[in-house]
This record gives structure tokens, C-alpha cells and sequence, in this order.
């Protein structure tokens, strides 16, 4: 995509200079060498050319490192809640909680080594020798580098004070990927704002430098947000590994079941919320089309991958009436499937009454790892926290529904079967009178 973006930028500005350059050569005053003009223009092309690729390059690296911070934000947005198991009763349920941030003066003591990293960081940077010399970048390495010989005072302190709610702001959210959203929209209002603007600008003030441009400014609070992410993942409890993708095999019929179900559910969703009016119906039926494969021909029945035979099926039995569901939306139920089976089983059904046993398997999805990443990359545009959890209730609940009614018809008629292979016929039950009132 950013190929595309950089290649588009340069195609217009190319075609703006052959523009300019037909209305410069209709203007040259009479007597002068057109291929003097022609040859002038060529080099001030390639000049700009070579600036181009070097800014995109800078450009590039910004991306790259935008996508890092995202991922420290992730990472904490995910490791940020872990499993609890509450006894209520005779009854237990498991719940998620957020793991305790380290107080606001623990962080502070370590601002200051925070801010030299970070600072040492940039000014070492090895592709900071590429920069345009006077540019932007290349200026906030020169102060960075000047940074590093001169008292930090009680400046990295008070900016920890404007970051530390950037990690705070996760608690209110209840999935993990809107958790990461907060994160990063606390962390770019923090960038921007009036307050911490003026805190940089007092501090290089303070400290006889000049310089009023925001780009260095950024760049330290990327860097210290990251590392105090990191820092405070390694200060609770978590995990040491992330959990393990669920074992990813399913039968022939299990492939082509699933498909139907996880075309059925959106679309039964879609017809009714459509009956509802309002803004939020509208955001969910929008959501739930957004499901829906595009263009049928996407549906590759030669595909090496786990899908091969689910769109081979849908392939061959779709009359056009099928809500066929994208890559990403048919793994979600996959992951749901796996989880449900492993729960929904005859000691499950016996230990839980009927009225709990959907329950159960709700409060298990509603807390693994893979379920719930699965379900933020196919609702990442729902921003509203309240109104993404209401829909993957809404979804799940359909889901388990139909999945413990198709148990439940499954094993009544295997006890049926089995209960007409022990009852013997009434004819043999008659010849073994007859026999016995003989003997």
C-alpha cells in the first residue's frame, strides 16, 4: 500500500513538471537554446527525484515505526487482562480483570533513565546520516545529540505525569482490541496537546536551545511509551507466551456445516436488526454486510490453504441465495467451533443443568485470546466499546444456541437408537414365552 501511495505521489508531481515545463518553453525569450531549457529542467527533474526517494524513505521509516508502537500497544492491550476464577456459590465462573498499573511515583523514578534512552536512541539512529541536511529529522537529531550533554532536571518527571494516563485509559474498555484503540488515541492527544507543546517548548527554553518544531517532541514520547509498555508488562504477573493457535481440524462435513452456519447467523442478524431503527442498528446491519464476500469469483476452490474444501462446497451448492462469508469472518467461527466442542460434551451436560450449560460455554469464549482477536479484525470499525460487545454477544449467543440444539438432537437420537437395539420385538418376545411354557 505504501508503494502504491509513494509511486501515485511521484506520478504527480512528474506530470506537474512536464506541465510547467510546456508553459516555461512557450515563455523562453527568443534566441535561447531550447535544449539548454530541456537539459536544465532534466537535472532540476532528477534532483527532485532523488529528494523525493529520500523523503519517502524518512516517510517509510515513520510508518515503520508507527507500526512498532502499535504493536507495543497491542501487546499490552492483550496482556493487559488475564483469566480470574471466582467462586459465587456452588458455582464458578471465570471473569476478566486488568492488571494493576504501577503507580504513578514508581514510574516517575525511573522517568529520567526512560528520557536518556530515549534520547540516545534517536541521536544514534543509524539512518540518521540520510537525512536532507536541514530537515526536519535531521534537526531533531542535532538537538537530540545536544540533549544528551545537558541536565535533564525534573522534565522527564513531569512528562511521565502526561503519558502514565495514556496506559491508564485502557481499563474502560472491555475487548482487548478497543483496549489498544484507547491506548493509541490517549497517546496521540497527548502528542498534540497545548499542555505537554508547552512543557517541550519551556524545556528547550530553559535549556538554551531553540527550536520550536513538534517532530522531536513526538519522537521522545513514542520512544518512552514504549519502553514504559514494556516495563510494565515485565513488573505484573503475565504469561510468558502468548497462547497457542486451537488445532485447526475439522472434517469434510464439519467444513461444510460451519460454512452455513456462519453465513446463516449474519444474515439472520441483519434481518433483524434491520426491523430496529436508529444509529446503532445501522452500524451493526453495516458491520454484519461488511461480512459478506464482494465478489464470488474470490472463492477459489484450488486454493492451497484450510479453506480448499469449504470453497469448493459453497462453490458447487450455491444457487445465489448463500451469505458467503469472507476469510476472516469464517475463521472467527472457526475458532468458536473448536472452543464450543471442547466444552459442549455428555459430562458437561450432566455436571451443568441445561440452563447453564449455555452459559458456560458463553463465559469460555468471552475469555480466550484467539476468540477475541479473531473478533477484533472483523469489527475494527465499530469503535463504540459498548456497541462492538453487544454485537459478539449477539453473535455468540446465536452461535452456542444452535450449536447445543443440534447436541442435544444429536444425542437423543443416539440414546433412541440405543434403546431400540436393547427392546426385544414383540414376536420374539412371544416365541421365547411359547419355548419357556414348553420346557
Amino acid at each position: 500500500m505504501f508503494n502504491q501511495t509513494a509511486d501515485h505521489i511521484k506520478e504527480e508531481i512528474f506530470l506537474h513538471l512536464e506541465a510547467f515545463s510546456e508553459i516555461y518553453m512557450e515563455f523562453v525569450p527568443e534566441g535561447e537554446s531550447y535544449s539548454k531549457v530541456v537539459q536544465d529542467l532534466g537535472s532540476s527533474w532528477t534532483a527532485l527525484a532523488e529528494d523525493l526517494d529520500c523523503v519517502l524513505d524518512i516517510l517509510e521509516l515513520d510508518l515503520d515505526e508507527a507500526d512498532e508502537v502499535d504493536e507495543v500497544a497491542t501487546i499490552r492491550g492483550k496482556q493487559g487482562t488475564k483469566k480470574k476464577t471466582s467462586t459465587q456459590g456452588a458455582k464458578k465462573r471465570n471473569t476478566l480483570i486488568v492488571n494493576p498499573l504501577p503507580s504513578l511515583k514508581d514510574l516517575q523514578s525511573k522517568a529520567g533513565g526512560c528520557f536518556e534512552r530515549a534520547i540516545v536512541k534517536i541521536s544514534s539512529d543509524p539512518m540518521a546520516k540520510a537525512y536532507p541536511s536541514g530537515s526536519r529529522a535531521d534537526v531533531a537529531v542535532t538537538i537530540a545529540t545536544k540533549l544528551k550533554e545537558l541536565p535533564f532536571g525534573e522534565f522527564p518527571s513531569v512528562l511521565m505525569s502526561f503519558l502514565y494516563p495514556t496506559l491508564d485509559s485502557s481499563k474502560s474498555a472491555q475487548l482487548k482490541a478497543n483496549k489498544s484503540f484507547n491506548m493509541l488515541q490517549s497517546l496521540h492527544q497527548c502528542k498534540i496537546s497545548k499542555e505537554v507543546t508547552k512543557l517541550f517548548s519551556d524545556f528547550y527554553s530553559n535549556i538554551g536551545i531553540e527550536y520550536k518544531d513538534s517532530f522531536l517532541s513526538i519522537k521522545i514520547i513514542d520512544e518512552m511509551f514504549k519502553e514504559i509498555c514494556f516495563q510494565v508488562n515485565s513488573s505484573i504477573n503475565l504469561p510468558s507466551t502468548l497462547p497457542s493457535p486451537t488445532d485447526l481440524s475439522l472434517s469434510q462435513d464439519e467444513e461444510s456445516t460451519l460454512s452455513y452456519i456462519s453465513g446463516f447467523i449474519p444474515h439472520s442478524l441483519i434481518k433483524q436488526l434491520s426491523k430496529s431503527k436508529g444509529r446503532n442498528s445501522e452500524i451493526l446491519v453495516k458491520c454484519l454486510n461488511s461480512w459478506k464476500v464482494k465478489d464470488e469469483d474470490d472463492l477459489n476452490p484450488s486454493a492451497e490453504h484450510f479453506e480448499t474444501y469449504r470453497n469448493s462446497w459453497t462453490a458447487q451448492i450455491n444457487r445465489g441465495g448463500l451469505f458467503i462469508v469472507n476469510s476472516s469472518v469464517y475463521s472467527f467461527f472457526r475458532q468458536i467451533e473448536l472452543i464450543v466442542r471442547k466444552s459442549l460434551n455428555v459430562s458437561n451436560v450432566v455436571r451443568l443443568n441445561s440452563s447453564n450449560i449455555d452459559q458456560h460455554i458463553l463465559e469460555e469464549l468471552s475469555v480466550d485470546e484467539n476468540v477475541q482477536q479473531a473478533w477484533g479484525e472483523i469489527t475494527e470499525h465499530i469503535f463504540d466499546d459498548s456497541l462492538n460487545t453487544l454485537l459478539m454477544k449477539k453473535v455468540l449467543s446465536k452461535f452456542v444456541t444452535l450449536r447445543a440444539k443440534s447436541f442435544v438432537k444429536f444425542w437423543k437420537n443416539k440414546l433412541e437408537d440405543i434403546d431400540r437395539q436393547g427392546t426385544h420385538s414383540l414376536r420374539a418376545v412371544l416365541s421365547a414365552s411359547r419355548k419357556s411354557k414348553k420346557m
